[in-house]
């Protein structure tokens, strides 16, 4: 690869003129290029060799969309875009654009990111906390907040999302509310506390209690029933953005795998902020892991292509935030999702079983898109998981007008009482809160089977169907580790078994 070379830098350009608005750039596989400049809108960008962007000047590359062959990197998990310096895509055009093709099967229509090769983004958050819980009660009408932990680097100016804890409002919106800061947060070191004081009342009121469960025998006291709190956009200096303000054909990051195996793409992302993201008329989240035929077992066989998307913020996605199809190996991590149109995180039925890792993210309002059909619905959920995923643990769905968690449960084999499996603690549990149903259960088996579904390590509560809910159920279940307090209903369990088995077996844990 050669010496790595300036964009600004006229000479190392063909004919010795930078790049123009529309113009078609292909960086060669030999070609290692510092992006140190604001670019005019390019149309499409090919990286077949290497773009680093600058960690020294703020940059913003504006293109129509990106095929990424080699390497494009906008920082790394060791080395991040420092503080005080930004760098951006953002993503133009509209529907009429022409089709991004990089192989046979890999048709993503356009202004997109296309990752065949290797992705890495890494900001450096202004906030050290991006999400954190009410300590108590904030009335419809209050402007004050107390909550948990120290908030003391949230900006004056900054905008924050309050979940709901009441039921949601179908099909358009839940009491989720978004304001802004007065001023910059006060944090009590000696009691932990942070108060927040915000521009505009709150329309509604967000609860935070303690239960009572002294007299019950539960293996962590008094849990905590509350509402969060998080920083929205605005908390990383790496932005992802579609650069038009009002669209429904919004940018997208597309990590793929060819069918032949040949190209696998990986991504580590963290510290990023997704803005308006998506494409609403071709069902397109803002980032899809895409990994067909040859290409899926490939990445299952290697920790090479381990992909990680950690801390980031994805706000106004236009058609789901993340969707993983023939994903292995995927970590997605400690992310907030925020007023989501459809599924904040959709790991569809071709991706992996058992290697796919989901833990403490925040999904703040799910919602249906205002432009899609009333005529039919289309199910989705704040987590939707098709298959068995190796871990899901303390993640929250806070407000969604379907469904909180729809997930494939594995199987174990049915005992009475404690198992011995290792104790959860409260915030190990996923959470589902101001849902329409809060935890939807998929057959755990195709046929029908004589082990337990095993439903573990949930909190659901205020959801306007069913706490807890399976349907056509062909084994048998254990349900552990459990609360389910102020549903419309609270547990419903509906099985599907053979005319020569009727019998359902529900074996229940703490």
């Amino acid at each position: 690869m050669k010496p790595l070379r300036l964009w600004s830098n006229p000479l190392g350009w063909p004919d010795r003129k930078l790049p123009v608005a529309m113009d078609s750039v292909v960086l060669a596989s030999d070609d290692n290029v510092l992006l140190d400049i604001v670019t005019p809108t390019l149309y499409w960008l090919t990286i077949e060799g290497r773009l680093e962007f600058s960690r020294t000047v703020n940059t913003t590359l504006n293109a129509h969309s990106l095929k990424v062959w080699g390497t494009l990197e906008m920082g790394t998990t060791d080395n991040p875009i420092p503080p005080g310096v930004k760098a951006e895509i953002a993503l133009h055009g509209d529907e009429t654009a022409k089709t991004v093709i990089m192989t046979e099967g890999l048709y993503l229509v356009n202004k997109v990111i296309a990752v065949l090769g290797t992705f890495s983004a890494a900001g450096s958050p202004v906030a050290d906390k991006h999400w954190t819980r009410l300590v108590a009660t904030a009335a419809a009408g209050a402007t004050t907040l107390t909550a948990r932990g120290n908030l003391s680097s949230w900006q004056t100016g900054a905008q924050v999302a309050i979940s709901a804890t009441e039921f949601p409002l179908p099909p358009a919106t839940t009491e989720t509310e978004v304001r802004t800061l007065a001023s910059r947060p006060l944090f009590d070191a000696s009691a932990n506390l942070t108060t927040l004081v915000l521009t505009t009342a709150l329309q509604y009121r967000h609860f935070a209690g303690v239960v009572d469960s002294s007299a019950e025998n539960l293996h962590w006291p008094n849990p905590t029933l509350s509402s969060a709190i998080a920083l929205l956009d605005g908390r990383s200096n790496v932005i992802l953005r579609t650069a038009e303000i009002a669209s429904e054909h919004g940018g997208e990051l597309v990590i793929a795998g060819t069918d032949d195996g040949k190209w696998v793409g990986q991504a580590n992302i963290s510290n990023v902020d997704f803005l308006r993201m998506g494409k609403f008329l071709y069902q397109s989240p803002a980032l899809k892991f895409n990994f067909l035929g040859k290409s899926k077992g490939k990445a299952a066989s290697s920790s090479n292509f381990t992909s990680r998307v950690e801390r980031c913020v994805f706000s106004r996605s236009q058609s789901g935030a993340i969707q993983a199809d023939g994903a292995s190996r995927l970590e997605i991590v400690e992310n907030v999702f925020h007023k989501t149109y459809r599924s904040a995180v959709w790991i569809g039925d071709f991706s992996v079983p058992d290697a796919i890792v989901i833990r403490k993210n925040i999904a703040l309002e799910t919602l249906r898109h205002p432009l899609e059909s009333t005529s039919w619905v289309r199910n989705f959920a704040s987590f939707l998981i098709e298959i068995r995923p190796k871990e899901i643990v303390g993640n929250i769905a806070a407000g969604s007008t379907d469904t909180g968690f729809l997930l494939r449960p594995r199987l174990v084999t049915c005992a009475e009482g404690d198992v011995g499996s290792p104790r959860l603690q409260e915030e190990d549990l996923n959470e589902a809160v101001a849902c329409m149903t809060g935890v939807f259960i998929l057959r755990a088996c195709q046929g029908e089977c004589d082990e337990c579904a095993e439903v573990r390590g949930f909190m659901t509560w205020k959801n306007s169907h069913a706490g807890l809910i399976t349907v056509d159920q062909s084994s048998n279940m254990r349900i552990d580790t459990l609360l389910v307090s102020d549903n419309h209903i609270g547990i419903t369990l509906n099985f599907h078994r053979s005319f020569s088995d009727m019998t359902h077996r529900i074996y229940t844990h703490n």
